[in-house]
């Protein structure tokens, strides 16, 4: 069954990066929601590099084709690519991005998500798959670096993915659609481009144009249309929630 998010809401999804950050190892549902239509991946975590799920068939599967795996982020799943080419995991030296402490984004982050910034490692691994049915070529970036360095890096997004961050218990604490950077992301998305978001602590700040997400009524804002697909339920075996999906028209 097709579970894309083009096929299960009937919209065309441009073929522009999809962008993860505070992504922990869940991968497995955006991969599978956008492989029929997007090429390219960055999945970024501060605190680990992040799993993509096994291309092995190694595990009984679910009745709606998923892996009957009860852990809460798979990584073990019979996805239907095979790979091309995987690098090796590259240290920091060979990051070709802007230092964590760049004065154009580093006004946007917020303490604690600083204080992360400046633990553990950092690295990443590129990997290329061929999507078995569509022989699309899949482009995926993991990344092990502060996400708001991977997002200024990049020309353009087509989907901005967010889900199961937090202020406390582990998140990045980094306010991700607090209004200015919202702001950001929006000039970095594309004509089409989609949004799709849990809620998140921002619900918290009413004035934020971002609690509109949060709603399943159309609005407007920067010159921009947002139009309410639906919600995307939390799959069982995910501790992380479900998410609201919008798409993002320039008027």
């Amino acid at each position: 069954m097709d579970n894309s998010v083009s096929k299960r809401f009937l919209v065309d999804v441009p073929d522009a990066p999809l962008f993860y950050p505070c992504c922990g190892n869940d991968t497995l549902l955006p991969l599978s929601l956008f492989m029929n239509d997007v090429s390219d991946y960055y999945f970024v975590d501060i605190a680990r590099l992040p799993n993509l799920p096994s291309l092995e068939i190694n595990r009984g599967k679910s009745s709606d084709g998923l892996d009957a795996c009860v852990a809460s982020e798979c990584t073990h799943y019979d996805f239907p690519a095979r790979t091309i080419s995987k690098s090796s995991v590259c240290g920091a030296g060979k990051l070709e991005l802007p230092e964590i402490s760049d004065s154009r984004y580093c006004k946007w982050r917020t303490e604690q998500a600083a204080s992360w910034s400046l633990t553990g490692k950092k690295a990443f691994i590129t990997q290329e798959w061929q999507h078995l049915s569509s022989s699309r070529i899949l482009t995926i970036n993991q990344y092990q670096y502060d996400g708001l360095a991977v997002l200024f890096s990049l020309e353009r997004i087509g989907v901005f993915f967010l889900r199961g961050d937090s202020l406390g218990f582990g998140g990045s604490g980094q306010r991700w659609l607090q209004q200015c950077l919202l702001d950001f992301i929006l000039s970095k998305l594309v004509n089409g481009g989609l949004i799709l978001w849990d809620g998140g602590y921002e619900a918290d700040d009413k004035g934020n144009p971002a609690c509109k997400l949060l709603s399943p009524e159309h609005f407007r804002y920067l010159k921009r249309n947002f139009r309410f697909l639906g919600i995307i339920k939390n799959d069982r075996r995910s501790t992380r929630g479900p998410i609201n999906a919008w798409q993002v028209s320039i008027l």
